[in-house]
């Protein structure tokens, strides 16, 4: 299982982000690591369809697409509906992008 946290230099919600990856992986007791990503400028922003800070993608897929219309590329904060901190995603929401990575993995 791939996963990454993106973020932008200075971003105030990269390592609460990592922490609740980790988190997340231990409740559904699967050992993998995070790779943490970088993203200095605009131009790497396009380059890995960067939509604000933290990103956090499991095998490639983000665990919190946006509709099409809400995806802005860019060095900015990312939101997340629903959680009690905004620029975290919620427990449940990565706990569920871990299963589903999972049964994709094992089709």
């Amino acid at each position: 299982m791939k996963i990454e946290v993106l973020y932008f230099p200075g971003c105030p919600h990269r390592g609460r982000a990592i922490e609740e990856v980790g988190r997340a992986l231990v409740s559904e007791e699967i050992a993998a690591a995070i790779t943490e990503i970088e993203i200095r400028d605009n131009e790497e922003a396009e380059l890995h369809q960067f939509y604000g800070s933290p990103t956090i993608r499991i095998n490639g897929r983000d665990v919190a697409p946006a509709s099409p219309s809400a995806r802005v590329v860019g060095l900015q904060c990312r939101l997340y509906p629903g959680s009690e901190q905004a620029g975290v995603p919620p427990h449940d929401l990565l706990r569920r992008a871990l299963r589903e990575a999972m049964h994709v993995e094992e089709s």
